[in-house]
């Protein structure tokens, strides 16, 4: 049995399976370590200020009613008032964009 057996040939697979564990390791602490930092951050208040922040960019205004559990359904007027906005700011977008146009 020792005869058929390459020892040094062993040896050699058993360093480099060692050190396949060694590296397995450390990337599972990484991730591990990763996992832990998302758990703890609080992403639900994250996204609010986030969503906030491009509210606040593109000029709207959340509705209080809507944030609420019961929240209302805007009524006829409001939602009429927010597709005129969108066709304002689309008109002033394009109006930029053609002044760049145009200056080049």
């Amino acid at each position: 049995m020792n005869k058929s057996m390459n020892l040094p040939q062993m040896q050699s697979i058993m360093q480099e399976f060692e050190k396949q564990m060694e590296v397995l390791g450390m990337k599972q602490e990484v991730m591990d370590d990763a996992m832990d930092e998302m758990g703890e951050s609080d992403d639900e208040e994250m996204t609010d200020e986030i969503v906030d922040q491009v509210f606040t960019e593109l000029g709207l205004q959340q509705n209080e009613n809507l944030l609420n559990e019961g929240g209302v359904v805007p009524s006829q007027a409001d939602s009429q008032a927010a597709k005129n906005e969108p066709a304002a700011a689309d008109a002033d977008l394009q109006a930029r964009l053609d002044n760049l146009r145009g200056g080049t």
